[in-house]
């Protein structure tokens, strides 16, 4: 490598990472002036030998050849990044086919509250938490469920009282909602 410098933008301040390298293909000098990431920078001394890919038909076309395990864990990082966000969006489709089913075939079911709080989350909105029951039209068993307000919860009408009737909306004993 032959030289390295950086540069800052005047209007934001940012910095520019430039390197300077100098190859000879068949007795004939061929120097270039590109861009480099900080680690490449930062990772490179003057004087070091450095690997460059030349196309041989055009010998002054020349690009820096990166370290593979850079490059790897870069690509694995992305690849892993990708995989989670498929996941996620999956359980997202897998949700919102469940709620329609839900709505769609669902029946309505009588329950009553078994209990009912209130408490704050981390930027200050107050939920209401609601315990209910209700008995499943599919096993005849008393099913227990717990949701949670996903609005803000208006403490002005007061928490509901234990004993009070909702409505669930049922699909089977895995698939109901609190309406």
């Amino acid at each position: 490598m032959a030289d390295k410098h950086i540069e800052r933008d005047p209007e934001d301040g940012s910095e520019e990472y430039f390197i300077e390298y100098a190859y000879t293909i068949d007795r004939e000098t061929y120097s270039k002036y590109v861009f480099a990431s900080r680690s490449t920078y930062n990772s490179l001394e003057l004087g070091e030998q450095i690997t460059i890919t030349y196309s041989p038909s055009q010998p002054n076309i020349s690009v820096l050849q990166y370290n593979p395990v850079v490059v790897l864990v870069a690509a694995a990082i992305f690849i892993l990044i990708f995989v989670i966000l498929v996941f996620v969006l999956l359980l997202l489709i897998a949700s919102w086919f469940q709620l329609r089913k839900l709505i769609r075939q669902g029946q309505f079911i009588e329950g009553f509250i078994d209990s009912s709080n209130t408490f704050t989350d981390s930027d200050g909105d107050t939920r209401l938490t609601v315990a209910y029951q209700f008995e499943s039209p599919e096993s005849g068993k008393t099913l227990h469920r717990q949701e949670t307000s996903d609005i803000t919860y208006n403490q002005t009408f007061g928490k509901p009282e234990v004993g009070t009737p909702v409505v669930v909306l049922y699909l089977n004993d895995g698939l109901s909602r609190l309406l």
